[in-house]
């Protein structure tokens, strides 16, 4: 099975920025209570997608930032 990943390396290194920075504001006790929980849940979605390198909004909007190969037939 062929994976079609949609997740460009920037687009990861953002997501995985994003986390960072969330997590860091949970620890420093900025966030608390149901605002954590929301960004934990964004936070663990974040972390899938980069991991995986699929978006599943990304595919039902039909958007991808990688970048397309050049492939010459």
């Amino acid at each position: 099975m062929i994976k079609n990943t949609n997740i460009g390396l920037l687009d990861r290194i953002i997501r995985m920025f994003l986390v960072a920075v969330i997590f860091y504001a949970y620890f420093a006790g900025w966030i608390y209570g149901w605002s954590a929980y929301v960004l934990a849940f964004i936070a663990a979605a974040f972390i899938g997608t980069a991991l995986s390198g699929e978006c599943y909004l990304y595919n039902w909007l039909n958007i991808s930032t990688k970048k397309r190969e050049n492939k010459i037939i």
